[in-house]
């Protein structure tokens, strides 16, 4: 919310107000003053530093002023604390009760000015804001499904991976047995081929 020709002038005044204040430096800070506390240096040289403290610490009291202004958000709000109290009064014009639906709306104790004023901007967006949770959720259940569809995939991809491991061990295991046992022990070969025939088979 822009801040208006009103509080702009309530922006002024403190400022205005701040000048007054400063204007107290010059009283304490006066020629006498700093030459009893800087007696080691000349007349001139002690004005020239008396002159120039006076201004730095002017300078640097009023940009603290500015910079907490913006800060704060001071101009838009005064505008939003002005709007608040500019509806509370045509309200109370009415001559609601206390404890009237028309007053509650306006004020809670619990939340802050810019939340009093976009309620009802808040209230209107309550449609859009459940369609888009909806639609999330609608998100997050095929995210869900596409995991367990990975996690599937890889659990058949690695007893794949197991199953051809345990082939090529099987493999070396007969390769193993040929070269180095005698061709009559034909009965420990035919039972290292049946196995690894039976581990080699396709998985239905």
């Amino acid at each position: 919310m822009a801040s208006t020709p009103g509080n702009q002038e309530r922006l002024d005044r403190m400022r205005a107000a701040l000048d007054k204040f400063l204007g107290l430096i010059d009283h304490k800070a006066t020629a006498k003053n700093f030459a009893h506390a800087l007696p080691h240096l000349e007349a001139v040289a002690a004005e020239k530093a008396r002159l120039q403290f006076i201004q730095d610490l002017k300078t640097a009291i009023q940009d603290d002023l500015e910079g907490l202004i913006v800060k704060y958000e001071l101009g838009p709000r005064l505008a939003e604390l002005e709007a608040l109290t500019q509806e509370a009064d045509e309200r109370q014009r009415h001559a609601h009760a206390p404890t009237s639906a028309e007053l509650k709306d306006v004020w809670r104790p619990t939340i802050d000015i810019a939340t009093a004023i976009r309620a009802r901007v808040s209230a209107e967006q309550a449609p859009r804001i459940a369609a888009l949770e909806a639609e999330l959720a609608e998100l997050q259940a095929a995210n869900a499904a596409s995991e367990a569809r990975i996690a599937s995939m890889e659990a058949e991809t690695q007893a794949a991976q197991d199953q051809v491991s345990r082939s090529f061990t099987l493999l070396d295991e007969l390769l193993h047995a040929i070269s180095m046992q005698a061709p009559e022990d034909e009965k420990a070969l035919r039972a290292t081929l049946d196995t690894l025939l039976q581990d080699t088979r396709p998985v239905s």
